[in-house]
């Protein structure tokens, strides 16, 4: 009797030390199982949307663009993405490296555009048809069962690691569709062209702009 009674002693002496052990450990074993299928979902995500279009749902292609400048991009709705850091590096090219890296972009845009001069009229008018083009091409895919289910599934999903992109107004009529994970930036056909044509100042307030999103997610 004296012995039970000096274990209930115990017992009732430990027993709030006692359940908070067993709720931290409960805690660690539900931390390291939501752990494991986090790392599990995020593989299968990761796998389910590699290198698929976020706009449209097609395959996508790695590209240079220039300067040892990989993009990944879309061979058929025109959408380019770039690695974190890529963009604002690009932003804050040098004037006298501007022209040269603009060409870089039509030539990746407009495969078949073949002039050696910069003459912007006649490249916006190639835009103009290769925009046109492209928005027919996608219409006539996503009517498809096979492009429908594509688009849908992919829709608005980073091609590296499948989160979820997220719309981000830069200023100047400016946006820019950015991963919530990796903080990749997806850009629509177009708007490249756009970023690289702002004038110095502009070019660098929107880099400040996309460096501040890269840092509030590290």
């Amino acid at each position: 009797m004296t012995r039970i009674r000096t274990e209930d002693e115990w017992f009732a002496k430990n027993e709030r030390t006692l359940i908070e052990d067993l709720k931290r450990e409960r805690k660690r074993r539900e931390q390291r199982i939501v752990e494991a299928l986090q790392k599990e979902e995020g593989r299968k995500r990761k796998e389910l949307h590699w290198m698929k279009c976020p706009e449209c749902g097609s395959d996508m292609a790695e590209e240079s663009l220039a300067e040892k400048i990989l993009v990944d991009r879309c061979p058929r709705c025109g959408g380019i993405f770039f690695d974190r850091g890529e963009l604002e590096d690009i932003l804050l090219k040098p004037l006298e490296k501007r022209k040269s890296f603009r060409i870089a972009i039509v030539h990746l845009v407009l495969p078949l555009w073949k002039s050696k001069e910069y003459d912007k009229g006649k490249i916006l008018k190639e835009f103009t048809v290769d925009r046109d083009h492209r928005k027919h091409e996608v219409e006539k895919w996503i009517a498809t069962p096979e492009g429908k289910k594509a688009k849908h599934l992919h829709y608005m999903k980073c091609p590296k690691d499948g989160s979820a992109l997220t719309e981000t107004h830069l200023g100047h009529g400016l946006e820019v569709d950015d991963c919530e994970l990796c903080r990749g930036i997806f850009l629509h056909y177009g708007e490249l062209e756009e970023l690289s044509a702002l004038g110095e100042k502009e070019r660098k307030e929107l880099r400040d702009r996309i460096l501040q999103l890269s840092i509030s997610s590290s």
